[in-house]
């Protein structure tokens, strides 16, 4: 939505902060990958967000996320769950700031071994096939 779009481009410019924050528009496949690969984490704290695929595709990409407390993914090494307070936002942050070892084997194994079996697969297609008509 560009009015949505221009509120938080206006937001950023009175914060002072406008610089720092980049509205790149959608990218895909490989670039996505080595976009999200090259990040410590992926931060995605919001309100109303449910499933959000997106943590599903940094995960993969072996990327540490930092999420809602409200989104329905476990607590792990890897997944950190917050508030919606920015100081519980700014101490994670913090922490992955200063994480030494990272390690996006674990990660992916989570996203291969709970979305991607071909057990998983089948049982969305049986749902999808079961609810669709």
């Amino acid at each position: 939505d560009k009015k949505y779009v221009a509120k938080l481009k206006s937001m950023l410019k009175s914060n002072l902060i406008k610089s720092r924050v980049f509205f790149m528009g959608p990218i895909y496949n490989k670039k996505k990958y080595l976009l999200l690969s090259s990040f410590k984490a992926l931060i995605l704290v919001s309100k109303s967000e449910n499933f959000a695929n997106v943590v599903m595709e940094s995960l993969y990409c072996g990327t540490d996320v930092i999420i809602s407390d409200k989104l329905p993914w476990p607590k792990t090494n890897f997944i950190h769950k917050v508030s919606f307070h920015s100081d519980k936002i700014e101490d994670t942050i913090e922490i992955l700031s200063k994480k030494k070892t990272f390690d996006p084997c674990s990660s992916m194994k989570f996203i291969k071994s709970n979305f991607m079996s071909s057990q998983i697969i089948n049982m969305y297609e049986e749902n999808i096939l079961r609810y669709a008509k």
